[in-house]
């Protein structure tokens, strides 16, 4: 992939400057095979039964997982025509549990149990419910300012681990500073 995503960016600065069709789909048709070997990792990733991983398997895939997207994310800045292509219809990759339409704050009033239940058989529940308060912790930073979402945040504070703790915090400073530049 390294090599793929490499390939696509030598020649994009020269079409900014003189734009080839031709030249553009070539770089597209790599990104494409870019999106595949991520699609393939994640597949496989998602088809290890957690039960026969460790921990230290468990944080190698995870590890893969997220060097495979980085690249995808490198290529897609490079090819940036992603927002043309058309979601897939693999069952794999299908929306599950309504997660495409549900609230930040419902999703950050998880407990650990509502975590595993809800997220049963989704490879998100690799990740594990520490990491997942984390990254709804940083959504709710980055959201636009509502005190609602401070409030929340400001409950959660000291009820976890000192890493999500962190992330809340920083979460609570974003929301503080786009309070402050509405006043």
């Amino acid at each position: 992939m390294a090599q793929i995503v490499e390939g696509m960016v030598s020649p994009v600065m020269e079409l900014y400057h003189e734009f080839d069709l031709d030249r553009m789909k070539a770089i597209r048709e790599q990104d494409q095979l870019v999106n595949r070997a991520l699609d393939d990792i994640k597949r496989y990733a998602a088809s290890i039964p957690s039960s026969r991983m460790d921990r230290k398997q468990t944080e190698k895939v995870r590890e893969l997982t997220e060097y495979a997207i980085t690249l995808e994310s490198a290529g897609d800045i490079v090819c940036p025509f992603n927002k043309f292509s058309e979601p897939t219809e693999l069952d794999d990759f299908a929306v599950r549990h309504n997660l495409d339409a549900a609230e930040l704050l419902s999703l950050f009033s998880w407990t650990e149990n509502d975590f595993n239940k809800r997220l049963e058989g989704s490879a998100i529940r690799r990740i594990g419910f520490p990491c997942w308060q984390r990254n709804v912790a940083i959504a709710l930073g980055n959201a636009n300012y509502s005190e609602s979402i401070t409030a929340a945040l400001e409950n959660q504070r000291g009820k976890t681990s000192a890493m999500v703790d962190e992330h809340i915090d920083w979460a609570i400073d974003e929301q503080r500073q786009k309070q402050a530049q509405l006043t």
